[in-house]
């Protein structure tokens, strides 16, 4: 009984473009959740191994693979990741640092002064992601 007036007060309540508004309302947040929950896809991305401060290396991610640099260091790439899977260096913390998978994320190894960074043909920026 209660809840029956309850409902019949809050529909009595709101006209119809209050309803309107609230269905348009409800499409918004599920289609930016949906864009949250399945972001873009990374077809288009790509690593950028540079060494000693020169491009060295150009990377496409849809394949699973690995990657030797000749430095020390072996790339593994799997599923629009990439990670340094070896490193000859000391303290091991670009190994360390895992996968990376969005654009401009970067591992740096300082010993083998290498910096492997991910790219994305785009006009737009981390930022405005």
């Amino acid at each position: 009984m209660e809840n029956t007036f309850i409902r019949k007060l809050f529909l009595d309540i709101l006209s119809t473009a209050d309803k309107i508004l609230i269905i348009i309302i409800a499409v918004l947040i599920i289609l930016l959740s949906l864009h949250i929950i399945f972001p873009e896809s990374n077809d288009s991305l790509h690593a950028i191994c540079e060494i000693d401060g020169k491009i060295e290396k150009r990377i496409h991610l849809q394949k699973n693979k690995k990657i030797d640099l000749k430095n020390g260091i072996i790339l593994e790439t799997q599923n629009n990741q990439i990670r340094v899977f070896k490193s000859d260096c000391p303290h091991k913390i670009c190994v360390k640092h895992g996968w990376i998978k969005h654009a401009n994320d970067m591992i740096i190894c300082v010993p083998n002064k290498t910096v492997i960074y991910l790219d994305k043909d785009s006009e737009i920026d981390y930022i405005s992601h």
